[in-house]
């Protein structure tokens, strides 16, 4: 009786020790997505964790990934001391399927496997997604994050970091490309001679505004065309280094309404209104 009695004890330490060990395992208790956020730098996006915050037996984490608009984000998490494998699929999961597969054992016996396999839709388009997620029982502040087998490291950084570069004219700072690798401001460009023939204007390494020159055998400029805004052009003619005629245009080829011409000592001689 008395063993019975120990043998009874036993298990039920056993069984509330197995259920104590289960109830602390790490487990995903939320995980969120935001919509898809169109970029026009995906290519220099990080990866990223941007927020870790611990709250008594539970870590919630905010994470940043460029993804396949066609994202299936059903999760799958498991945690290993201070080790966190999250996936996903890339695409949507199309329409199911079964594959059956012979195979011969020996001569008189052959196996057939069966499996059921899922399609992977793909979309021509990728974008930025924000992931929120909490995962219980789980407090380590030392921890190793990895996202479809790639690790994740935390960074205040939308962008990846670059080294700032940029040059020194008369005193200005032209040529500036920022710490995220974006030019920003006035950028010029030099032809064989050391002539400007370009001048450029970005904003976020986002095009703005253009001036263009051509210049002739004897290094004179012969025209210059403008462009900025999206909506502002010009074009300017010169004969022997002195403007000759200056135009509107509706884009960068087409002159339109109004061009102005000038006689060598710079007096306005015509104006010519086009339909």
């Amino acid at each position: 009786m008395k063993y019975a009695i120990y043998v009874f004890i036993l298990f039920s330490l056993l069984c509330c020790r197995t259920k104590k060990i289960e109830q602390e395992k790490p487990r995903l208790t939320s995980f969120t997505f935001s919509e898809c956020e169109g970029e026009t730098h995906l290519e220099r996006i990080q990866n990223r964790i941007s927020k870790h915050k611990i709250i008594d037996n539970t870590s919630y984490f905010r994470l940043h990934r460029v993804n396949n608009c066609c994202g299936a984000f059903d999760p799958a998490i498991k945690a290993n001391g201070d080790t966190i494998w999250l996936s996903f699929e890339q695409g949507e999961k199309g329409k199911e399927y079964t594959i059956e597969k012979t195979i011969k054992v020996n001569d008189s016996i052959s196996e057939t496997i069966t499996k059921k396999v899922s399609e992977t839709i793909i979309c021509e388009c990728d974008c930025l997604f924000q992931f929120d997620f909490s995962l219980e029982n789980f407090t380590s502040k030392d921890y190793e994050l990895y996202v479809n087998g790639k690790s994740y490291k935390y960074s205040p950084h939308k962008y990846n970091l670059k080294e700032i570069q940029y040059d020194l004219l008369n005193g200005d700072t032209i040529n500036l490309t920022d710490k995220y690798g974006f030019r920003q401001g006035y950028h010029a460009y030099r032809n064989d001679k050391n002539q400007i023939r370009t001048e450029g204007f970005f904003k976020d390494d986002i095009f703005t505004g253009v001036m263009v020159r051509k210049f002739d055998s004897l290094g004179k400029i012969m025209d210059e065309r403008y462009f900025k805004n999206g909506d502002a052009y010009s074009w300017k003619v010169y004969e022997r280094g002195k403007l000759k005629k200056e135009c509107l245009l509706v884009d960068y080829f087409d002159v339109s309404d109004i061009c102005n011409e000038y006689d060598e000592d710079g007096k306005l001689i015509s104006k010519q209104i086009n339909e």
